[in-house]
């Protein structure tokens, strides 16, 4: 019997790896270009029955609370549709950013107001900043995502059982390489189980049924983007995982 017995090189089982990136990649984005249109029409039917719907509630004098609770939900399923058809873009794109000395303030604010959209409580998210890390050098818009994702990430794991809190901090540090600004994120949820911290970062690779499996994976990939570093471990001060990301002046 002949020996199959064989070892691929690691260079070789690198470029299997990226080629089938790749084409994954152009398959996610085949599907979320298909998606994405009729979603937006979706959402703009939505929006055109609540503005009628608010119009006929006065005029009328009749009560329509109740339609227009159920448009407020429909519209809550939409928005989250919505973010896992931008998770599937973002994955397929290239991970260009752009950064520059922004305002971290502003950023959580706006990280508050997109998950009040998605339903969560924006009291769920407190800030820790210090004196000397308000400013931060990163791309704005791609920082918004990293943080949304991780935020929603602690909700979703910490559920309804439990009153969720997510606290974003940063701090000043030198890595050996260069200064910078050491930006976390912890949460008081379960934390991240031994059997999946190996894939956590992983295309596709979810412990939630209702998910992409993309969320760590694209903030990984845009904090490599920015030439910065990730790592994970469990928060001290409130018990559930914590994500920290060094973003290099």
């Amino acid at each position: 019997m002949p020996d199959y017995k064989h070892s691929i090189p690691p260079e070789t089982g690198l470029l299997v790896k990226e080629a089938a990136l790749a084409a994954m990649s152009a398959w996610v984005a085949a599907i979320a270009n298909n998606i994405k249109n009729p979603v937006a029409g979706i959402g703009a039917a939505i929006d055109i029955l609540d503005r009628d719907l608010e119009r006929l509630d006065g005029d009328t004098g009749v009560s329509l609370a109740s339609p227009r609770e159920t448009i407020s939900r429909i519209k809550i399923r939409m928005s989250l549709l919505n973010e896992y058809v931008t998770e599937l873009v973002d994955f397929a794109k290239p991970p260009n950013v752009f950064p520059a000395r922004i305002e971290l303030d502003p950023v959580i604010s706006v990280i508050k107001e997109g998950i009040a959209d998605l339903g969560a409580d924006p009291e769920t998210v407190q800030s820790g900043l210090t004196d000397d890390t308000h400013q931060i050098t990163a791309d704005e818009g791609r920082l918004v995502l990293i943080l949304k994702s991780l935020v929603l990430n602690g909700i979703e794991a910490i559920g309804s059982n439990k009153k969720a809190k997510i606290l974003i901090a940063a701090q000043r540090q030198y890595n050996g390489r260069s200064h910078g600004v050491l930006l976390s994120v912890e949460d008081n949820g379960p934390g991240f189980f031994d059997n999946v911290i190996t894939h956590i970062f992983d295309p596709f690779f979810s412990t939630k049924e209702a998910s992409t499996g993309l969320g760590l994976t694209l903030v990984k990939k845009y904090v490599d983007a920015h030439r910065g570093t990730i790592m994970i471990s469990t928060s001290k001060s409130l018990g559930g995982a914590k994500v920290e990301m060094f973003f290099p002046d």
